[in-house]
């Protein structure tokens, strides 16, 4: 994983592992469409709150993330069954995903020409293969992943919270058999890589259950190509930074006034861990930082006449896992 060659985590998203190709067998006579028609379950009733001589005045400086809420609770209890269900909706789906695994990590990562075996990457160490910015790429990756699988159940009629109970199980699962497939090549398996992986799955299961938590805060990562990387720019971490990204709109000061446009950005980068930067002169640098970027998600696609459109939904997605370049200010300027 660490060593001359880049890893590619970002790939590792299209491409998810031998197990899901199991999962896709099984379930490979594509999309049973009663799965999606068994799926509309009626929630369960409310019970209304009960009266209050006086009504609680929320603080004007509420910064809460709302941590303490309680998911969304499903409205039939999780089970094998259900699960079974959401495969069977997500055959093509795993199907795809599953060939695409396996065919790259025979043919470009070398599966299977080593006996099984582990490597000690390391962490955030000016001294390891890329100063962390990789396992920030395997974060990000399964939480793109794991959002795009709760996606796909929901729009088959499924409920939000066993939607994202299941994306983390088999994002999961496939981020394990990529690591295991690893294991069998000159790579080796890293545990620090399937760490990094499950905290993006479980930063993407309390954005999609928690509420509160998707309007205040998104994990997106800027790329600008280097010319050095490959053709989809998948291994070039010296053209990529990741961060989270504090949206005020998202937080009850700020929600009608004019500073609901701006957000707080929290990021980090590397840049000299590549061979051509050091023939250039580039030092290695590992640097988090700070800025004050434009919501553009809120600017673009929060009128009344745009909300609710297919560009204005396409657009949000977007937005929420991609940050665009020279749209905020940051310690050191213009980014």
């Amino acid at each position: 994983m660490l060593h001359a060659s880049p890893r590619r985590p970002v790939l590792k998203a299209v491409a998810l592992g031998g197990a899901l190709l199991l999962a896709a067998c099984a379930v490979g006579h594509a999309g049973d469409a009663n799965a999606s028609a068994g799926a509309r379950v009626s929630p369960l009733p409310v019970k209304a709150p009960a009266r209050s001589k006086r009504a609680a005045k929320a603080s004007k400086w509420n910064w809460s993330l709302d941590v303490s809420a309680k998911p969304e609770t499903a409205s039939r209890p999780y089970s094998a069954g259900v699960t079974w269900q959401h495969a069977q909706t997500l055959s093509l789906d795993l199907t795809v995903l599953a060939v695409a695994s396996v065919y790259i990590g025979i043919d470009q990562w070398g599966w299977g020409e080593t006996r099984f075996h582990f490597y000690r990457e390391g962490w955030f160490g000016k001294n390891t293969g890329y100063g962390g910015i990789d396992k920030l790429g395997h974060a990000w990756s399964a939480h793109v992943m794991s959002d795009y699988l709760t996606w796909r159940l929901q729009t088959a009629g499924f409920g939000k919270y066993e939607s994202a109970i299941t994306a983390a199980l088999l994002s999961g699962a496939a981020f394990l058999a990529v690591e295991i497939g690893d294991g069998f090549s000159h790579y080796g398996a890293s545990y620090e890589d399937f760490i990094a992986s499950a905290a993006g799955i479980g930063f993407s299961f309390l954005r999609n259950t928690v509420p509160g938590v998707a309007e205040k805060v998104d994990f997106r990562m800027q790329y600008l190509p280097t010319g050095h990387g490959d053709t989809f720019g998948l291994g070039d971490y010296s053209g990529k930074k990741f961060l989270l990204a504090w949206k005020l709109a998202g937080f009850e000061p700020f929600r009608d006034g004019p500073l609901k446009y701006l957000e707080i950005h929290t990021g980090y980068y590397t840049r000299g861990y590549y061979d051509w930067e050091q023939a250039a002169g580039i030092q290695k640098t590992r640097s988090p930082y700070v800025g004050i970027g434009l919501n553009l998600a809120e600017l673009l696609f929060s009128d009344p006449n745009v909300s609710d459109t297919t560009v204005a939904s396409v657009g949000r997605t977007v937005l929420k896992h991609i940050q665009v370049p020279y749209t905020y200010i940051a310690n050191g300027g213009v980014r």
